[in-house]
């Protein structure tokens, strides 16, 4: 009988025991729990919270990542106050066209307000270039095209040279290797090609 005790008390301090154990495992397991979902909780605060602050600044973090100001400008009021672009920035004529200004200059104040009639750039030495559009650009008339391509003028109108041979003895083609000025030209072509093409949609000519 007495053994039977000491038998059945051992079993009840094993039993004790293991739920002891159990019970210390299931305590640890639920806290480390709450620690990470703590952990998570504020992490995700965080995450809202830095979404929150680059959503009001997304336009600012577009012109960082594409380098120009994606601002829109009211092109009367950039030519009559005459404030330096500090960055390569697109601005829009009052017929939707696009003009590239380079960092560093401004609209001249005599500077028109659409393409067709003469968007002037100017530096701080005065130095002054005219926006000429390529591709399709639109005019007071109605659309109208730039296609780029060199001209032979005569008193009948302009004939577009394409051929890549010498023409009447005078230069050699666009893309005739021939050319002294075969890089350059391609330069400067891939920049002012229209926006379509993948261009600036224009160059600038000296005033």
């Amino acid at each position: 009988m007495n053994k039977f005790k000491s038998e059945a008390g051992s079993m009840a301090v094993y039993v004790t025991i293991v739920l002891f154990i159990m019970l210390v495992f299931i305590v640890a397991v639920y806290m480390r729990t709450i620690t990470v979902r703590k952990e998570q909780i504020v992490t995700a605060s965080k995450i809202k919270e830095s979404y929150e602050k680059d959503n009001e600044r997304i336009d600012e973090i577009y012109a960082n990542i594409v380098g120009e100001n994606t601002d829109e400008i009211n092109i009367d009021e950039a030519i009559e106050s005459g404030t330096n672009f500090s960055k390569t920035t697109t601005v829009y004529d009052k017929l939707n066209n696009t003009v590239v200004i380079p960092g560093g200059f401004h609209f001249a104040s005599d500077s028109e307000n659409i393409v067709e009639k003469g968007i002037v750039i100017e530096d701080d030495a005065g130095n002054q270039f005219v926006w000429i559009p390529t591709g399709t650009y639109q005019t007071s008339t109605g659309e109208k095209t730039n296609d780029l391509s060199r001209r032979i003028f005569t008193s009948s109108g302009a004939t577009g040279v394409t051929e890549d041979n010498v023409i009447e003895n005078y230069f050699y083609g666009e893309e005739n290797s021939n050319s002294v000025a075969n890089s350059e030209i391609t330069g400067f072509k891939t920049s002012a090609e229209s926006i379509a093409n993948g261009g600036n949609g224009g160059f600038y000519v000296g005033r």
